[in-house]
């Protein structure tokens, strides 16, 4: 299953002669992967229950209407990304179109609909969705270099650490001198591909500390691997400390952003 190969597309329209014409269209513009939902209801859980690329719905619906619909959609952080046309026949004013475009939808055709409107506007909003991938794609990839890269410096630090304990004090000095720098810039390098990743999480982390509280590089970085869901083991392992200390560290960072424990920490920072 590929956007660019085989889009999942899901038409919601209580109006049978509708999704009709739709499916005509798309199927003649070689679509081949198309589904439908008669209501807001069965297309909210459809869209649960299968991964889509796109979502085509109708404004005017008994019960729940395409705007409420996208509404729903975007407030499940499940459903939140899929990009939706609004399709009206009805609501066709520039205040409508606006109130669809402010709820979440990415485009809007009239209704009734046009062949050569609706294939461009479908393509387009595919392309846009393709794009979109591939920039967070590439920006995973990213993190995953910086992430080796922080490896690397654990396990220059863990040599830091044995010639210090050998009282091999040239060795010392010339391993602080030749790998100070890079420590460094990989921690800085790390918070900010994370940041460029999710760039409200360390905001939405600022908003919440303490009166005089703060954040550094090395805690920001700390708090990222907590986010991304690392155990003990793998932050023992990633930053060369040990489990007590890592404890020690998640009670004083929940401390500055008003927690009662580590625990909550950890809670808190995967609802962020």
């Amino acid at each position: 299953m590929s956007v660019e190969t085989d889009p999942q597309i899901l038409v919601v329209d209580d109006e049978d002669h509708n999704i009709k014409v739709i499916f005509q269209i798309l199927i003649k513009r070689g679509f081949s992967s198309l589904k439908q939902s008669k209501n807001a209801e069965q297309g909210y859980q459809f869209a649960l229950q299968r991964p889509l690329d796109l979502i085509i719905t109708d404004w005017d619906m008994p019960k729940i209407d395409g705007l409420q619909f996208i509404k729903i959609l975007k407030a499940d952080e499940r459903t939140k990304n899929i990009p939706i046309i609004m399709a009206t026949g009805v609501n066709t004013e520039a205040m409508h179109l606006e109130a669809a475009l402010e709820a979440g939808a990415i485009d809007f055709i009239r209704k009734p609909i046009n062949e050569v409107e609706l294939a461009a506007r479908v393509t387009a909003a595919l392309k846009l969705i393709l794009a979109h991938r591939r920039e967070v794609e590439a920006k995973q990839r990213a993190l995953v270099s910086k992430q080796l890269q922080l490896d690397k410096t654990s396990e220059l630090l863990n040599e830091l650490q044995q010639s210090v304990d050998k009282g091999d004090l040239n060795t010392t000095r010339k391993l602080i001198r030749g790998h100070q720098q890079f420590y460094t810039n990989s921690i800085e390098s790390f918070v900010q591909q994370f940041e460029n990743l999710d760039p409200l999480f360390y905001k939405k982390l600022e908003s919440h500390l303490i009166e005089g509280a703060n954040l550094n590089a090395s805690n920001k970085k700390f708090l990222a691997y907590l986010k991304m869901g690392m155990t003990t083991d793998e932050l023992m392992r990633h930053l060369s400390i040990t489990a007590d200390a890592i404890k020690k560290k998640k009670k004083r960072l929940a401390r500055n952003l008003g927690l009662s424990s580590g625990g909550d920490l950890v809670n808190f920072l995967s609802q962020l």
